[in-house]
């Protein structure tokens, strides 16, 4: 009964130290993905935030390999990359707030629902402008731009998005869809001229 207690306790032993090393191993790895992740998406989470979820899910996920895995950092990869996407759907802000301001704990715009009391006890989605009481578009435009843009092809509406709204470069928007630079352009300068005509 002794030796199978210690027999259990040395394995644990060394899977905590396979854990560790592995840990150790895949760090940078983890903090590249956060960095990437962060990049992506600047305005909705903080690095530091984005670093921490991703060695989490890094120490988690080590502890689920099995020794001699053939495909650990891919793994790891996908394991992570979740995490973090988890992480943004779960606690991103549609509303930025500094993080000087959210340490305070005052601010009401979390995650919470529409039916909840504000501070002048009406729920939220009372104190919300209904449609018609926004102001309409300009004269000089006469549609918004969201309505151009739904009457171009999806891809060339895709790229102008990113490229304009999102200012994006071309060649990370071709990394992103897996196309040429060149093709990026093409559908850029296609959808330029077709809302040109749209204006006109």
């Amino acid at each position: 009964m002794a030796s199978a207690l210690r027999r259990s306790a040395l394995e644990r032993l060394a899977s905590h130290s396979r854990r560790d090393a592995m840990v150790q191993q895949f760090l940078s790895l983890a903090d590249a993905l956060a960095r990437r992740f962060q990049q992506r998406f600047a305005g909705l989470i903080e690095l530091d935030d984005a670093r921490q979820v991703a060695r989490y899910e890094l120490i988690r996920a080590a502890a689920c390999l099995k020794p001699g895995c053939c495909t650990t950092a891919a793994y790891l990869k996908q394991r992570i990359h979740g995490a973090l996407q988890h992480y943004l759907r779960d606690h991103g802000r549609l509303v930025r707030v500094s993080r000087r301001e959210h340490e305070k704990g005052i601010h009401p715009w979390g995650h919470q629902s529409l039916d909840a009391l504000g501070a002048d006890e009406r729920p939220y989605l009372d104190n919300l402008a209904s449609p018609e009481s926004e102001a309409p578009a300009s004269e000089g435009l006469g549609v918004s731009a969201e309505v151009l843009l739904q009457r171009l092809p999806a891809n060339e509406a895709a790229i102008l998005r990113l490229r304009v709204l999102e200012s994006r470069s071309l060649r990370s928007i071709a990394a992103e869809l897996g196309v040429s630079v060149m093709t990026v352009s093409r559908h850029e300068k296609a959808a330029l001229a077709a809302l040109r005509e749209q204006l006109a």
